[in-house]
């Protein structure tokens, strides 16, 4: 026990001056693994948002290539009834990501509401 305190005694002697911590980001873009899962995070998002608004194919209207695969008019192929596999993707990860978003803010507006009738 008195070890570690030396140990934090020394340390804090050999700083002169308070230094701030790192940002956020700054943190999170040094580590390569976070960064990775960061970039593959937005892409998800923005093809969520975007794709939906650019698709030449509707999420509820099935073509007359049925399971066709993967080509330039269809990026993912079709399945068994002739959707679009990429459109449906985009569409549920737009409902995934609402509904995450949601809870999020669910859990926010109990928590809070909580924690003044606590105080």
């Amino acid at each position: 026990m008195s070890v570690m305190l030396e140990q934090e005694r020394q340390e804090s002697e050999g700083l002169t001056a308070a230094q701030p911590a790192p940002g956020v980001w700054k943190r999170l873009l040094r580590n390569p693994l976070a960064a990775a899962s960061l970039c593959v995070l937005s892409l998800i998002v923005l093809m969520a948002v975007v794709y939906p608004l650019v698709s030449p194919y509707s999420y509820a209207h099935a073509t007359d290539d049925i399971s066709a695969p993967s080509s330039a008019r269809h990026w993912l192929g079709t399945d068994d009834s002739g959707y679009d596999l990429l459109t449906r993707l985009a569409m549920g990860a737009r409902v995934s990501l609402s509904v995450g978003l949601g809870v999020v803010l669910g859990v926010m507006v109990v928590r809070s509401a909580l924690r003044l009738i606590a105080n």
